[in-house]
């Protein structure tokens, strides 16, 4: 489904920015921060249209999202094309379950979309193969704003499976402002996630 028919099937999300998804996460005890589209532009400072928020959590840090959002908001589990609603900390997430989806009831409008990611010993994995890794201080960064923010090659790599229109525009405008390091990173990642990808001529 694209995004209209995902509102129309779940419920419209409200369209926050990064300023206002962290004044909701104001004292939230675990690291979290900002990928996509909107890390593409923290970090190049070219504009672009944003279709989501993609925060991003270690898997790990469930229970504490549940905790920060007890008193105000409702929490749901989402994957698969299901959801199950999180009521106690300690609830189980379902094996099926990629994202976080936060909400003050079913009246409202989604707020939060959190992507689980694995983290784990101050190291940051890639989603779709843990074998990838990056320090976690390497992989993310804190912008001006204060904000905490995907590296532009780690946004780049997750947009590299789809490689739409808008993907690779943000390599487009991203790829000179790399430094050697990272497109080194990025290339290889690439080659091994996606053999013969259009973009590993450029990297090259």
């Amino acid at each position: 489904m694209d995004d209209r028919e995902i509102d129309d099937f779940y419920g419209p999300f409200a369209g926050l920015d990064p300023p206002g998804a962290a004044q909701l996460l104001k004292g939230f005890p675990r690291p979290w921060w900002i990928g996509g589209g909107w890390a593409i532009e923290m970090f190049t400072g070219v504009s672009r249209s944003h279709e989501d928020l993609d925060i991003c959590i270690s898997s790990t840090d469930v229970p504490e999202v549940v905790w920060h959002f007890a008193d105000s908001h409702h929490v749901w589990a989402v994957g698969s094309g299901s959801l199950k609603p999180l009521i106690q900390p300690d609830d189980p997430l379902p094996d099926w379950a990629g994202q976080l989806w936060i909400r003050e009831s079913a009246r409202k409008p989604w707020l939060l979309d959190f992507l689980l990611c694995p983290v784990a010993d101050g190291v940051w994995g890639f989603k779709r193969d843990i074998s990838i890794t990056l320090p976690f201080e390497e992989a993310t960064w804190v912008a001006e704003d204060g904000i905490r923010y995907e590296r532009p090659e780690a946004s780049l790599l997750y947009k590299a499976k789809h490689d739409r229109p808008k993907d690779r525009a943000d390599f487009d405008v991203t790829l000179p402002l790399l430094d050697t390091d990272a497109t080194e990173w990025l290339k290889r990642s690439v080659e091994k996630t996606h053999p013969g990808h259009a973009w590993l001529d450029r990297l090259s």
